[in-house]
């Protein structure tokens, strides 16, 4: 840290009074016997060139942004020089606090001179507009509180000159979190309104002692900024409540045109506090409104309030409902008009915060003046648990419709896998499949009918088998009446048939004691098995018959048993 200066300039330092981004020093003018304050351009170690140029140009464009402005709640720039390399400006000295000591001194400001306060800010910032000037850093530190009463804005450091173009820097934040608004949070491009929604935190805080929007590090705040609504303050009265929130709107466009627009609304909110000291009904009342028509007309004497309805009342006794006399002299020596009836205001059965009794009423009848309801409460859901209750919801539907594509997409490719089985298995046995049909002239041979043809006196000691004598009796096809059968039915019948044919064709063979008959026989039928990918059982039974047909050390006999070590048997 570098050690004051003694003088900068024609300024003699007395001492440094802050240090932020820039240094300032209490100073006094010889020349025009006053004290001042210099604010000198601060220059950090390790700046890089750009960074430093950067600065200057920033520190210039301040001394130009405030010394074309010329208002009483604005501070007053003097001079701006450089002085052995040091670029300082001379600005008036301003006594007493900043508004961020008042509020942290007294934990929240009350209405009335919060008002004031924030009245001469929005008059000053109008000057500023008007000169294309956009403050962007609006906030409690930046308002001094003069020890005479005054209003001023400080610190035009990042200062937005509408007619000029922007500077950049990287690392820099243009504003205070708590206080900017959600353009200024996104890098949107920004004007006065930015200003407006600055005003509108920073008096929300006077009135409550807390801001609007709130975090525990400045993700959350900017979140809140650009997402959350403020907490509804029972302690704001309404006017000034609406007109805050108005200030506050997400869109710039929803927001007050002009900071006058504003002064003007924030006038008008606490308007009807000061319009009720010549009440005729309920004396002197602060915190009611009277009808319209008493505000729009003007009063031609004093004390003389007209009668809206034209007539004053009577009642019979020749007094009017207030029990004075329909006419006559006043205190005052003028004549008094009869007061107007003044229709009762409903109270939908609530008490009224806002509006005190008039005498001989109940606290909670209040049946004349405008009724104020109090403030919204706060909502039974906040705003951060709608958004995360959404946010469920659309997480939810789009995890549901993930997981039906999903079963949809499953479900299908085990079908499109079982027909692909099914299809195969069908090319196996068309029969099955449905594209042949049996040959209903031939009948269909299987391996246990087929010992119906075997002849009569087949035992099965020699392969054959017990049957009935009804049956051994009938005369059954030879071996080559059904070979020729299955070789010349090849297109009538089923691969299915063929097999049972030729099985029958090899047993009969074998029964007829012609085994190398029986063993072509059962070798065709083995090969169309094969062909037709039959079942490890039906292969192994024929082998087994072709054993049966064939002798120890033979060629065929070799064949079978290789083809039976193939099977794995």
């Amino acid at each position: 840290m570098s050690s004051p200066p003694q003088t900068l300039g024609q300024y003699q330092i007395i001492r440094e009074i802050a240090r932020s981004n820039d240094i300032v020093y209490e100073a006094y003018d010889p020349l025009m016997n006053r004290r001042v304050a210099v604010k000198e351009l601060n220059m950090p170690a390790g700046s890089t060139p750009q960074q430093l140029a950067d600065r200057v140009s920033r520190f210039g464009r301040e001394i130009h942004a405030v010394s074309q402005m010329n208002h009483p709640n604005i501070m007053t720039v003097f001079t701006a020089s450089v002085d052995d390399g040091r670029s300082f400006m001379a600005m008036e000295y301003l006594d007493g606090i900043t508004l961020r000591k008042e509020i942290d001194n007294s934990g929240f400001i009350e209405v009335e001179k919060a008002v004031e306060i924030v009245t001469s800010i929005l008059s000053g910032l109008a000057h500023a507009h008007d000169k294309g000037v956009v403050h962007r850093d609006i906030k409690p530190d930046n308002i001094q509180l003069t020890s005479d009463g005054g209003v001023k804005i400080t610190d035009f450091g990042i200062a937005r000159l509408t007619f000029q173009p922007n500077l950049t820097m990287d690392g820099q934040v243009f504003g205070t979190p708590s206080y900017m608004s959600p353009e200024q949070v996104v890098g949107k491009e920004i004007d006065n309104r930015t200003d407006l929604f600055s005003v509108a935190v920073m008096l929300y805080e006077m009135l409550t002692g807390n801001k609007p929007f709130q975090g525990d590090n400045v993700i959350a705040i900017t979140h809140a900024i650009v997402n959350a609504s403020p907490q509804p303050a029972t302690q704001i009265p309404q006017g000034i409540y609406k007109v805050i929130i108005r200030a506050l709107e997400k869109a710039p466009q929803m927001r007050f045109h002009n900071a006058n627009e504003m002064r003007v609304a924030l006038n008008d909110a606490v308007q009807p506090a000061q319009q009720h000291y010549q009440s005729p009904v309920t004396g002197f009342d602060p915190y009611s409104q009277p009808p319209q028509s008493l505000v729009q007309q003007q009063y031609a004497q004093p004390y003389q309030v007209p009668d809206p309805y034209g007539q004053p009342i009577t009642t019979p006794y020749g007094q009017n409902q207030y029990g004075a006399p329909t006419s006559g002299y006043s205190p005052y020596g003028q004549n008094i008009a009869p007061p107007p009836v003044i229709a009762a205001q409903p109270t939908y059965g609530a008490f009224n915060p806002y509006q005190p009794p008039m005498a001989g009423q109940a606290p909670n009848q209040q049946p004349y003046g405008v009724y104020y309801p109090p403030p919204p409460g706060q909502p039974l859901i906040s705003f951060e648990a709608k958004e995360r209750a959404r946010q469920f919801v659309y997480a939810t539907v789009l995890l549901g419709v993930i997981a039906a594509i999903l079963i949809f997409a499953f479900t299908a490719l085990t079908n499109s896998i079982q027909t692909s089985k099914t299809a195969k298995l069908d090319s196996r046995d068309p029969v099955a499949a449905g594209t042949k049909t049996p040959n209903t002239a031939v009948p269909v041979p299987t391996l246990e009918n087929t010992k119906s043809y075997r002849p009569e006196g087949s035992t099965a000691a020699n392969g054959g088998a017990v049957s009935s004598p009804e049956v051994s009796k009938r005369p059954g096809p030879t071996g080559d009446q059904l070979v020729a059968q299955a070789d010349n039915s090849a297109a009538t019948i089923t691969d299915v048939a063929k097999v049972a044919t030729l099985i029958s064709a090899g047993d009969a063979y074998h029964e007829a004691g012609n085994n190398e008959k029986a063993y072509d026989a059962y070798r065709k039928a083995y090969k169309v098995r094969v062909d037709n990918g039959g079942s490890k059982r039906d292969l192994r039974d024929l082998l087994y018959k072709m054993q049966e047909v064939t002798e120890e050390g033979s060629a065929e006999r070799a064949a079978v048993d290789q083809d039976l070590a193939v099977l794995g048997v």
